[in-house]
């Protein structure tokens, strides 16, 4: 069984329990939390409410500290509808996969000394990663961010599995909605 670490701020808000206790059991996102699981996982997940992130901002994964991937969700962005939310989980979920994908590579507890010669090891497990990482941040222009790299990586290959989440979610809502909530 997975475990995920959830703050009390995230428990007691209604609206993210009802939304992750929905999800957790749909097979995508299972998949996702199980790469989670307490026994075999280089990094635990921890969920996290907070008010003081910016307007524009729905939730953020912060990068590993001390084996530790955070995703910190916008108190104040909640008035959404339940599959906006779920939306934003997987989303959210995919950046802490593609962290926990890095940390099992570098063997360290943070990001925070990764050097582009760690980037290029990552070719023999995770090619593409490595392929993201080194084109987008070898050429990071002003603005952009690392996360700028999981974005594009995102668009090219996770829309699918966003896509599948959204529709496990809601089967009812039509296939050209979920479509374009999955490039949101």
């Amino acid at each position: 069984r997975y475990e995920v670490i959830i703050t009390s701020s995230f428990k007691n808000n209604a609206k993210l329990m009802r939304v992750f206790n929905r999800s957790g059991g749909l097979p995508t996102f299972k998949r996702y939390l199980q790469n989670f699981d307490s026994q075999f996982s280089v990094a635990h997940l921890k969920l996290d409410v907070s008010t003081s992130l910016p307007a524009s901002i729905n939730a953020e994964t912060s990068p590993p500290d001390n084996y530790i991937i955070t995703i910190i969700f916008n108190g104040n962005n909640l008035e959404r509808p339940d599959l906006s939310i779920a939306r934003t989980l997987i989303h959210e979920m995919i950046h802490a996969e593609i962290f926990r994908k890095m940390l099992s590579e570098i063997r360290h507890p943070s990001l925070d000394n990764i050097t582009l010669t760690d980037i290029i090891n990552m070719r023999d497990n995770f090619p593409g990663l490595a392929d993201y990482y080194v084109r987008w941040l070898n050429n990071l222009t002003p603005g952009l961010t690392s996360t700028s790299a999981q974005h594009q990586m995102m668009a090219e290959h996770y829309r699918i599995i966003i896509r599948n989440a959204l529709s496990e979610y809601d089967n009812s809502v039509p296939s050209d909605i979920i479509d374009a909530l999955s490039w949101v």
